[in-house]
């Protein structure tokens, strides 16, 4: 297991919407995880995991949006999946939409969970417990 608070143990926050981005970073700081980091699209998702792995810092969860520019959160999961050096990493994608079709991709593709927003810190408190 995992310890939250663990220097060099980073939360990856990736979401287009400035807002939601700082509400969702707040709520894991909230939760007790003290490195979390931030990444406005996929893309800029994939530069900020290099730099933390050539920092020595490990991804230990990312929080991602679906509907962002550039790069969706479901291309950011397929290519941490298929990546064997992240692929392990606890990924949850984030949208709002309830659509089952829509979940069953997310499934699919390898998420380990779907949240629909809004995201309450106790509803994303008891996610991550069960998997950290």
């Amino acid at each position: 297991m995992t310890d939250p608070k663990k220097k060099g143990d980073v939360v990856l926050v990736v979401e287009d919407d400035l807002i939601s981005r700082e509400i969702h970073s707040r709520l894991l700081t909230e939760i007790g995880f003290k490195n979390v980091v931030q990444a406005i699209d996929g893309m800029r998702a994939l530069t900020v995991i290099k730099e933390q792995i050539a920092q020595d810092n490990k991804i230990i969860l990312v929080l991602c949006d679906w509907n962002m520019p550039n790069m969706s959160g479901l291309q950011l999961l397929e290519i941490i999946r298929k990546d064997p050096t992240l692929k392990h990493i606890p990924f949850f994608l984030i949208s709002s939409n309830r659509n089952k079709a829509h979940i069953v991709k997310a499934i699919k593709t390898g998420v380990t969970n779907y949240l629909v927003k809004p995201i309450s810190e106790s509803k994303l408190s008891d996610k991550l417990k069960k998997y950290l």
